[in-house]
């Protein structure tokens, strides 16, 4: 297995991890968009480029206050829910410099371990600016959603994604960042959605060509599959990822599902603000979990089928004007 750069005992924990139920869980929500993510991570890749951030000279509590500023202008209600939430004497934040071992594109964040902790540690720069309004967000739904598993955050990242564009424009409207920086957040954004499509499509081969089970036939079936797909470079780690007893649950699935609801709902937000944020503070509100299906029925009245659809527009769209520009 060397050759493939999986040792035994990950492929051991692999098919200890990945059974058939996983695999169910992990085709379940992919299915619905199989067709349309190819066409997505063809659009993304083509002339990719991932515009650099410059570095700045934030503090870590002005990156917090322009996050509570903008909370507070955009909408009280949910300001006011993060006050209490973070006055919690339970619930404990951390605000780090960024760990060395971070890859570039990275801003190392966990949000609310069981509702209770905040820890970000984000870049100097507009990406970490933004990225500490994406952690606080999630504050908002893993307290309000009191039944919601640690395990399934699926209103956690569409709710974190769409607050997060909102602060961008934000942002921009307000000349804290300038318009590089609001580009290099946008090529950022369509450089992670390249590469969580790209996850998910292998992760979908893995559990169709295999069934759950890898052995070292299975694995170079697969290699030729990722050659085929002109992917290559997602399969070894995609493995290696599935393989790891820590992760029980993929968030490659909900990112993209969730880039997919909250694009489609801030296009909504341009048009209506008001009506679509009294949408989206009664779906926070919800005290139990909720599927992506009723998520996307609830958010934008549409099947997830439909959203599928409508994103690769939105996607296609955003690479024609981008192109213009």
């Amino acid at each position: 297995m060397g050759e493939f750069g999986l040792s035994r005992e990950e492929i051991e924990r692999f098919n200890t991890l990945f059974s058939k139920k996983y695999a169910i869980i992990g085709n379940t929500v992919i299915t619905f968009m199989r067709s349309d993510l190819k066409k997505i991570l063809a659009i993304c890749l083509k002339d990719a480029k991932k515009l650099p951030y410059p570095e700045r000279d934030f503090t870590r509590q002005e990156m917090a206050d322009i996050s509570y500023q903008f909370l507070r202008d955009t909408d009280i209600d949910l300001y006011l829910n993060l006050l209490n939430i973070l006055r919690d004497p339970a619930v404990k934040t951390y605000m780090t410099e960024p760990s060395p071992n971070n890859r570039d594109e990275d801003n190392y964040n966990s949000a609310g371990l069981n509702g209770r902790i905040l820890s970000i540690s984000p870049k100097n720069n507009a990406g970490g600016l933004i990225q500490v309004c994406h952690e606080l967000s999630h504050m908002l739904s893993q307290r309000m959603q009191k039944n919601m598993s640690a395990r399934d955050h699926t209103i956690g990242e569409i709710e974190a994604l769409f607050i997060e564009k909102i602060f961008a424009q934000y942002l921009k409207d307000n000349g804290i960042i300038s318009q590089y920086e609001f580009d290099a957040y946008k090529s950022f954004r369509n450089y992670k959605l390249a590469a969580d499509t790209a996850e998910c499509i292998m992760r979908h081969a893995v559990f169709s060509l295999t069934g759950g089970n890898i052995d070292e036939e299975k694995v170079s079936k697969l290699v030729r599959y990722a050659g085929n797909q002109m992917i290559p470079d997602y399969i070894l780690p995609t493995l290696k990822k599935m393989a790891n007893p820590n992760l029980g649950y993929n968030p490659a699935e909900r990112y993209v599902l969730g880039e997919a609801v909250s694009s489609l709902l801030f296009e909504e937000y341009k048009k209506d603000k008001e009506g679509t944020m009294e949408k989206f503070k009664n779906f926070l509100s919800h005290n139990a979990q909720i599927t992506y299906k009723d998520a996307t029925q609830e958010l934008l009245g549409k099947l997830l089928k439909e959203v599928s659809h409508d994103f690769l527009d939105f996607v296609e769209r955003e690479h024609d004007e981008s192109e213009k520009d």
